[in-house]
């Protein structure tokens, strides 16, 4: 749904093995330099993950296990959120997080 919506010709990329290469090597750094492409597909995942994962409940999360002093049950949290668990456990690092709340202004 928002690959749709970023969709631009003008920035259409076929070759699948340069892109992979550019996603790989740029994202999710979207403050660089990044070709327009790739910055597309940093942004349909934001929003995607913005719309399935939301960062005020990421945050949530992350201060319940801080206060409880626990570990969180990514599988548990992929389950409830309906996303894979490898994405509850990237979008869950203080990293990503920073990165993040730093765009929002957080």
């Amino acid at each position: 749904m928002f690959h749709i919506l970023l969709e631009n010709p003008e920035y259409e990329n076929y070759d699948l093995d340069q892109q992979i290469t550019q996603t790989i090597l740029e994202f999710p750094e979207i403050e660089q330099c990044s070709p327009q492409v790739i910055q597309d597909e940093w942004l349909a995942e934001y929003a995607a993950l913005e719309f399935l994962f939301p960062y005020q409940e990421r945050k949530k999360i992350l201060q319940m296990a801080s206060d409880e002093m626990t570990h969180i049950d990514y599988s548990e949290v992929a389950e409830r959120y309906k996303i894979p668990k490898k994405l509850v456990e990237i979008y869950l690092t203080e990293g990503y997080m920073n990165s993040i709340g730093s765009m929002l202004n957080l």
